[in-house]
């Protein structure tokens, strides 16, 4: 089932303030802003993930959660440090695919790779080590509009969800689960690099 994002947005800070934490999302970014971050990046958005933008303009401080290989806590990206985030890899050139390499093995439904130009950078920990992307560019049996992440140490492509939506839903359950882990009882964010949580 597809999830409103503007619900799931609305669930995050309702779990976070259960705990103690009292998140504020900024305000959203223009309608004109998130056109020109597409026709710079050349990534068209679906509209799932423009309703996000049209929600709020990233979340500046912990407000969401994914799993890789360990359950992660991430900060939203605002849109302008997403486009420049993914400015960070430009050409994207054969050079810099094999720089990277591909991660080995990977799922069908991501391209076997670990960098790409169509995946747009929307939410990270320690420094974008860890990077969660909305995917432009899916893999066999994948979709456009998927939520991936990139996981440093080792290098790995993971699938999370097959939108933003369902992205942010999860998330908010992993934090409804595991708050004591993620977050700090008194109220506080949890530090800059907080411990890695295993997997479940």
């Amino acid at each position: 089932m597809e999830r409103s994002v503007k619900g799931e947005l609305d669930r995050a800070v309702s779990v976070m303030r259960s705990h103690g934490f009292d998140l504020r999302l900024p305000a959203p970014a223009s309608a004109q802003d998130v056109t020109a971050a597409e026709r710079q990046t050349g990534i068209k958005f679906d509209d799932d993930f423009r309703e996000y933008f049209n929600a709020c303009n990233g979340s500046n401080e912990l407000a969401a959660a994914v799993m890789t290989d360990e359950l992660t806590p991430c900060v939203l990206a605002s849109l302008q440090e997403c486009v420049e985030q993914w400015s960070q890899w430009l050409p994207y050139d054969a050079a810099v695919q094999k720089m990277f390499g591909d991660p080995e093995p990977h799922d069908p439904r991501i391209k076997a790779r670990l960098v790409n130009r169509l995946w747009f950078p929307l939410a990270e920990f320690n420094g974008w080590s860890t990077t969660v992307f909305f995917d432009g560019d899916p893999g066999l049996g994948g979709r456009v509009g998927q939520i991936i992440v990139y996981q440093h140490d080792p290098d790995a492509m993971y699938y999370v969800a097959p939108t933003f939506g369902e992205f942010l839903a999860l998330s908010n359950d992993f934090i409804m689960r595991h708050a004591t882990e993620l977050l700090l009882l008194d109220g506080d964010p949890v530090a800059a690099a907080p411990p890695r949580i295993g997997a479940l």
